[in-house]
């Protein structure tokens, strides 16, 4: 029995990726469902005590649901917080059919190889016909949502997918081949129109060509081709050029301060010197955030509570109608959210989580520094992890279900101790 129940949850995380393509419904049964069978399969096997090892996650998720019963708005934050656990659950699932072996890695990554290319075929059709092959159109011209229909999230989706693929592409002999889809997802987030996503995984790029021990030349290649083919399509497109370059320094205030206009009279000479974090809108976010942890510095105010005091003029960064712009449900940044949500008691079971896995991170380096292959497998495998933590990038509501999962699922398996003999 124990055996058909690993393969059902075998299955369950092999389509997880399609799931979430599907939307939010699908992706949150699937979650449900491996959750349920898990917990049966650890009964079958006797080995519910796995679950003491990972007592920290358990706690933290008490704490979250604590930290819902003293906000304001018990039930709405009850839905963020009473079920969060079964994102710890999905973690622990995946590790451990990945170490018992039960989780056919070659079958994920094919799968995200054929992700990859299917999305790379939808967004340049899209990008040329102003809809996806489905006819799904956004409503916002300088960026792409490929299957996401109105949620544009698609660039997003395919980083995350590529910060599973790359190391696997480059550490592993018999996966070299696909080296081309490196260049297809780079390519495919760029013309989405998402800089965070794009510029997350140059800088992975960057980070891992300085600390690996071999294969340089062919990473080194990879970004070399690649700015080449962005630079070359920008010049053809310059709409796109201008969304992922000037209007970031735009939007931050930096052209302004480099190229002050003496004929606009609406910006002060303060506000021309003043350099935004990303936007006028997205300082607006962290400074409301910044206000809002103030009326509750130790435990905060509660899980996904930012949007109900964000919309009040007193947490506001505006003082005319520019208001509605930074009303939002959560401040783009999983740190600074933490804080105000959860306060310094949530931030510092945080902190100390990430400190443990650095601990992690450098103990193992010196047992596998012999062994250049692994060596590079485990470097490029938890730089992508380490990409999730960059304090100063703009991220999604960290308990948004739908993005949460999908981040938790990656997570998963980046944390797995698999091998290069696992995609043999």
């Amino acid at each position: 029995m124990a055996k058909k129940i690993s393969k059902i949850l075998n299955f369950l995380v092999l389509i997880f990726p399609l799931c979430f393509i599907s939307g939010p419904a699908l992706t949150n049964i699937n979650i449900f469902l491996i959750n349920i069978f898990f917990f049966y399969f650890l009964y079958l096997e006797k080995n519910l005590s796995l679950l003491l090892k990972y007592k920290i996650f358990f706690l933290i998720c008490a704490y979250l649901v604590g930290s819902s019963l003293l906000s304001n708005n018990i039930l709405f934050s009850l839905k963020s917080s009473l079920f969060f656990f079964r994102y710890v659950i999905l973690i622990v699932c995946i590790t451990y059919l990945v170490e018992k072996k039960f989780l056919n890695l070659s079958k994920l990554f094919n799968i995200l190889i054929l992700i990859i290319a299917v999305f790379f075929i939808d967004l340049i059709y899209e990008f040329y016909n102003n809809k996806n092959i489905l006819g799904f159109s956004n409503n916002d011209p300088e960026r792409l949502s490929s299957f996401f229909d109105q949620e544009l999230i698609s660039g997003s989706f395919l980083s995350k997918i590529m910060l599973i693929v790359i190391p696997i592409i480059i550490c592993c002999d018999n996966k070299s081949k696909f080296y081309p889809f490196i260049l297809l997802g780079l390519f495919s987030v760029f013309i989405t129109g998402e800089r965070t996503a794009f510029y997350t995984l140059l800088i992975y790029l960057f980070s891992i060509l300085l600390f690996i021990k071999s294969e340089k030349k062919k990473v080194f290649s990879i970004l070399t081709l690649f700015m080449l083919i962005i630079i070359t399509f920008s010049l053809l497109n310059p709409n796109i050029s201008y969304r992922m370059t000037k209007k970031i320094l735009v939007q931050s205030n930096v052209q302004s301060i480099l190229v002050p206009n003496k004929t606009d009279k609406k910006n002060s000479e303060s506000t021309q010197k003043r350099i935004y974090y990303i936007s006028i809108d997205h300082e607006a976010h962290l400074l409301a955030a910044y206000k809002i942890f103030q009326l509750k510095p130790l435990l905060g105010v509660g899980p996904n509570q930012y949007r109900n005091y964000a919309c009040d003029k007193k947490y506001t960064y505006f003082d005319d109608d520019r208001q509605n712009r930074v009303c939002t449900t959560h401040p783009h940044n999983h740190y600074i959210q933490i804080l105000s949500e959860l306060g310094i008691i949530g931030f510092s079971l945080l902190f100390f989580i990430i400190l443990k896995y650095l601990v992690y991170i450098f103990s193992n380096l010196k047992k596998l520094s012999k062994n250049v292959k692994e060596y590079n497998l485990f470097i490029t495998r938890n730089f992508s992890v380490l990409i999730f933590l960059i304090p100063f990038l703009p991220n999604g509501n960290f308990f948004g279900s739908w993005g949460g999962s999908l981040l938790f699922y990656i997570i998963g398996l980046l944390l797995s101790n698999y091998n290069i003999k696992s995609f043999k």
